[in-house]
């Protein structure tokens, strides 16, 4: 990959320019009408607007840096960008691009993930607000699927080429902790480290606030295969009769279960 490769990222969007000289004069006409409300929703919409806009010359500039190898001035530019609009698909596929370039692959992966999720959250709880873009979000989701099986074929090569007993003795030389962070890294590692995580991982588990049917479901299949480890158990979500069934279905196979909290 070279730096003209990075030239995809430079965008030709208009600029909000007038839409923010718009809200601005309608919010001083309507404060000395005494109109504070629209003043303040005419204010809120400038201000979108001009963040907007110095999103885009941003982005351009770190499109413009990192074409000419200026690699952490161009992140620097896409971190301020997220910063500023943390809603905008861009910023992500911006830093992403940016991150693999320099060959660092998993901080990308996490930066593509953790704007997913801030901005399907969004979507999720704002349903009426269209403030985004579908396209750019779907254009994000497959960006970091592709990255993440790029990762998973070259994490998998590691396994491949050492021998099961080596990598199952090399697994047992790590702490806890260090197990954990390695099966963060992709898929093929986690399969093959979560087995030796699962006798010891779950000893405690917290049922808590606003739990559903499907996500405890979720949660108790991480667990179905050894519920003898599961030591305390602590309950302090409301449950349904559906789900009061799948939980005491669940207790009976906890046999060794020392603490049970209501």
């Amino acid at each position: 990959m070279t730096f003209s490769n990075l030239a995809f990222l430079f965008t030709k969007s208009q600029l909000h320019c007038n839409s923010f000289q718009q809200c601005y004069e309608n919010a001083q006409l309507q404060f000395t009408q005494g109109h504070l409300q629209e003043a303040e929703l005419s204010l809120t919409n400038a201000a979108d607007a001009i963040n907007y806009t110095m999103s885009m010359v941003l982005l351009n500039r770190a499109t413009i840096r990192g074409m000419q190898g200026n690699i952490d001035g161009a992140l620097k530019d896409a971190y301020k960008i997220i910063d500023i609009t943390p809603l905008l698909p861009e910023a992500y596929l911006c830093a992403g691009a940016l991150l693999t370039f320099d060959q660092r692959l998993t901080d990308a992966l996490r930066l593509y993930q953790a704007g997913i999720q801030k901005i399907t959250s969004f979507v999720r709880s704002n349903k009426n607000n269209n403030n985004y873009d579908e396209k750019k979000l779907l254009e994000l989701c497959q960006t970091m699927n592709d990255l993440q099986l790029e990762v998973d074929t070259i994490n998998g090569h590691i396994f491949k080429k050492l021998p099961q007993e080596i990598m199952s003795r090399i697994i047992k030389m790590l702490s806890y902790r260090e197990r954990l962070l390695c099966a963060a890294t992709c898929r093929r590692w986690r399969s093959q480290l979560y087995n030796s995580l699962t006798k010891t991982m779950w000893h405690n588990l917290d049922f808590v606030e606003s739990l559903d049917l499907e996500t405890l479901n979720l949660q108790l299949a991480h667990v179905m295969d050894h519920p003898e480890h599961i030591r305390r158990i602590l309950l302090s979500s409301r449950c349904d009769a559906q789900m009061t069934f799948r939980l005491l279905q669940f207790l009976t196979r906890c046999t060794r279960v020392e603490v049970l909290g209501m």
